[in-house]
């Protein structure tokens, strides 16, 4: 097995079973890399890339994680092989990817994730205004008939998502 610097060996089994339940209901699956960046005494933008553990909403509230480089990759679920040892090395061929992406990331100082990526700066009025609906939205639990229509809302968006994937 390769030595990887910032990310952990992939674990294919759920990977697999995962696309044997989807193949032929969805026709993707994402890819998706997460890098969080910090603030640093100077006031420049460091990388995270030693912390043991994702920032803490007490992190984005004060400022200290100012950044998020997100990366998704739409990966056509014909592109994956059907050959469990196949599939195998794929995942893992993809994690290495994902290992380079970041190793350049980190080397470029918090430059940009994937080269014509785009850049949307993270504000704590941008992240109070999104969650907002959130927290709203616990208000619901606090009565029986918040929590039926919490449930019933959850069902049907469940309903309709699966319905979605199917139609698509």
């Amino acid at each position: 097995l390769p030595t990887l610097q910032h990310v952990l060996v992939p674990k294919s089994k759920g990977f697999e079973a995962s696309v044997e339940a989807l193949r032929g209901h969805c026709p993707a699956v994402y890819d998706v890399t997460v890098v969080y960046t910090a603030r640093s005494g100077g006031g420049g933008l460091r990388c995270a890339s030693n912390r043991s553990s994702a920032p803490s909403l007490r992190d984005f509230a004060s400022g200290h994680c100012s950044r998020v480089d997100v990366h998704i990759d739409r990966v056509d679920m014909d592109s994956i092989p059907d050959n469990p040892e196949e599939r195998r090395e794929w995942l893992m061929q993809r994690f290495i990817m994902k290992d380079k992406i970041l190793t350049e990331f980190y080397d470029n100082h918090a430059g940009q994730l994937v080269d014509g990526s785009y850049h949307w700066p993270l504000s704590l009025r941008r992240s109070l205004v999104g969650a907002l609906p959130i927290f709203l939205g616990f208000g619901l639990y606090f009565s029986r008939q918040g929590r039926a229509f919490s449930l019933s809302l959850t069902l049907a968006s469940s309903v309709l998502g699966i319905v979605g994937c199917l139609m698509h």
